[in-house]
Protein backbone atom coordinates (compact mmCIF):
# COMPACT_ATOMS: atom_id res chain seq x y z
CA UNK A 1 0.00 0.00 0.00
CA UNK A 2 1.13 3.49 -0.87
CA UNK A 3 1.19 5.64 2.29
CA UNK A 4 0.70 8.75 0.13
CA UNK A 5 -2.03 7.40 -2.15
CA UNK A 6 -4.09 10.50 -1.35
CA UNK A 7 -1.57 12.56 -3.35
CA UNK A 8 -1.91 10.27 -6.37
CA UNK A 9 -5.69 10.53 -6.07
CA UNK A 10 -5.43 14.34 -5.96
CA UNK A 11 -3.69 14.21 -9.37
CA UNK A 12 -6.98 12.90 -10.83
CA UNK A 13 -9.15 15.68 -9.36
CA UNK A 14 -10.54 18.83 -10.97
CA UNK A 15 -10.96 20.74 -7.70
CA UNK A 16 -9.24 20.47 -4.33
CA UNK A 17 -11.27 21.08 -1.18
CA UNK A 18 -9.21 21.57 1.99
CA UNK A 19 -10.56 21.80 5.51
CA UNK A 20 -8.16 23.35 8.03
CA UNK A 21 -8.91 22.97 11.72
CA UNK A 22 -7.22 24.15 14.88
CA UNK A 23 -4.79 21.24 15.01
CA UNK A 24 -2.18 20.75 12.32
CA UNK A 25 -2.40 16.99 12.13
CA UNK A 26 0.19 14.24 12.21
CA UNK A 27 3.54 15.37 10.85
CA UNK A 28 4.79 13.02 8.15
CA UNK A 29 8.34 12.21 7.04
CA UNK A 30 8.72 15.44 5.04
CA UNK A 31 7.72 17.58 8.03
CA UNK A 32 4.23 18.40 6.70
CA UNK A 33 0.74 17.13 7.49
CA UNK A 34 -1.25 15.30 4.81
CA UNK A 35 -3.48 18.35 4.34
CA UNK A 36 -0.45 20.62 3.90
CA UNK A 37 1.02 18.19 1.35
CA UNK A 38 -2.29 18.18 -0.52
CA UNK A 39 -2.37 21.98 -0.54
CA UNK A 40 1.13 22.24 -1.98
CA UNK A 41 0.45 19.62 -4.65
CA UNK A 42 -2.82 21.32 -5.61
CA UNK A 43 -0.95 24.61 -6.04
CA UNK A 44 1.75 22.86 -8.09
CA UNK A 45 -0.93 21.28 -10.29
CA UNK A 46 -2.74 24.64 -10.50
CA UNK A 47 -5.95 23.03 -9.29
CA UNK A 48 -8.73 25.31 -8.17
CA UNK A 49 -8.46 25.06 -4.39
CA UNK A 50 -11.35 25.78 -2.07
CA UNK A 51 -10.13 26.25 1.49
CA UNK A 52 -12.41 26.22 4.53
CA UNK A 53 -10.98 27.16 7.93
CA UNK A 54 -12.69 26.12 11.17
CA UNK A 55 -13.17 28.89 13.72
CA UNK A 56 -12.51 32.59 13.92
CA UNK A 57 -9.19 34.26 13.14
CA UNK A 58 -8.34 35.01 16.78
CA UNK A 59 -8.72 31.45 18.02
CA UNK A 60 -5.81 29.57 19.55
CA UNK A 61 -4.16 27.25 17.03
CA UNK A 62 -1.04 25.13 16.92
CA UNK A 63 2.03 26.97 15.61
CA UNK A 64 2.22 24.70 12.56
CA UNK A 65 -1.42 25.46 11.76
CA UNK A 66 -0.71 29.19 12.00
CA UNK A 67 2.25 28.76 9.65
CA UNK A 68 0.07 26.82 7.21
CA UNK A 69 -2.56 29.59 7.29
CA UNK A 70 0.17 32.17 6.68
CA UNK A 71 1.33 30.20 3.64
CA UNK A 72 -2.24 30.11 2.32
CA UNK A 73 -2.56 33.88 2.80
CA UNK A 74 0.86 34.53 1.19
CA UNK A 75 -0.36 32.59 -1.87
CA UNK A 76 -3.32 35.02 -2.04
CA UNK A 77 -5.62 32.05 -1.62
CA UNK A 78 -9.10 32.96 -0.43
CA UNK A 79 -10.85 30.87 2.18
CA UNK A 80 -14.13 30.62 4.01
CA UNK A 81 -14.57 30.24 7.75
CA UNK A 82 -17.05 27.92 9.42
CA UNK A 83 -18.01 26.96 12.95
CA UNK A 84 -20.26 23.91 12.65
CA UNK A 85 -20.55 20.95 10.31
CA UNK A 86 -23.79 22.38 8.92
CA UNK A 87 -22.07 25.69 8.22
CA UNK A 88 -19.18 23.85 6.53
CA UNK A 89 -21.62 22.03 4.26
CA UNK A 90 -23.26 25.33 3.27
CA UNK A 91 -19.87 26.99 2.63
CA UNK A 92 -18.67 24.07 0.50
CA UNK A 93 -21.91 24.06 -1.50
CA UNK A 94 -21.70 27.82 -2.06
CA UNK A 95 -18.02 27.77 -3.00
CA UNK A 96 -18.53 24.88 -5.44
CA UNK A 97 -21.49 26.65 -7.03
CA UNK A 98 -19.40 29.82 -7.42
CA UNK A 99 -16.55 27.83 -8.97
CA UNK A 100 -18.84 26.02 -11.40
CA UNK A 101 -20.57 29.22 -12.44
CA UNK A 102 -17.28 31.10 -12.93
CA UNK A 103 -15.68 28.23 -14.82
CA UNK A 104 -18.50 26.92 -16.99
CA UNK A 105 -20.85 29.88 -17.60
Amino acid sequence: PNPKAYLELLRTCHVCLLVVGREYGRVLDDGLSATHQEYRLARELKLPTLVCVKGESGETREDRTLGFLQEIAADHQTYSRFGTTEELLRKVRDRLKEHIKATYD
